[in-house]
């Protein structure tokens, strides 16, 4: 399920969300252009092929498996280009929102792979009722537009 300001979008809209982890740029590299991945995984991904053609690499603070093994994500991004002070900000309102989240998982990165480079932040909550309560903090210490919820089947 795919929420987007606080609305339950339509079952047609998808917007693939996956989490591999890696030590180096290059194996994420040489797996998903191995023979094995191709023709194992990337016969049952083809069916994503409408999503992003370069998928999103971000080098991030914390294992992706922290925030995935949660029910819900929430998962925000903005556009920083190659601007190091945009960059510095986003870091810095990110800090200052996670503080408050009362020891939720988070998860924080810069893309580094994608023309326009982008920070990304992710929240793994219990329930989509427990995010609730973080909107009016999220609207204050938080204005990014681009943010969406991940509810897991499981």
């Amino acid at each position: 399920m795919l929420i987007r300001d606080n609305e339950k979008l339509p079952d047609s809209v998808f917007l693939p969300v996956f989490g591999f982890e890696y030590k180096d740029p290059a194996d994420f590299y040489n797996l998903i252009s191995s023979d094995e991945f191709l023709n194992d995984v990337g016969q049952m991904l083809k069916s994503f092929a409408t999503a992003r053609t370069v998928p999103g690499i971000y080098e991030s603070d914390v294992s992706p498996k922290e925030v995935f093994t949660s029910p819900v994500s929430e998962v925000f991004r903005i556009k920083i280009h190659g601007d190091q002070a945009k960059e510095a900000t986003a870091r810095a309102e990110w800090e200052n929102f996670t503080k408050k989240l009362n020891g939720k998982k988070v998860l924080s990165g810069v893309s580094i792979n994608l023309e326009e480079r982008l920070f990304l932040g992710i929240v793994g909550w219990e329930s989509l009722e427990s995010r609730t309560e973080v909107e009016e903090l999220k609207k204050k210490d938080l204005d990014w537009e681009d943010s969406f919820v991940v509810a897991f089947s499981t």
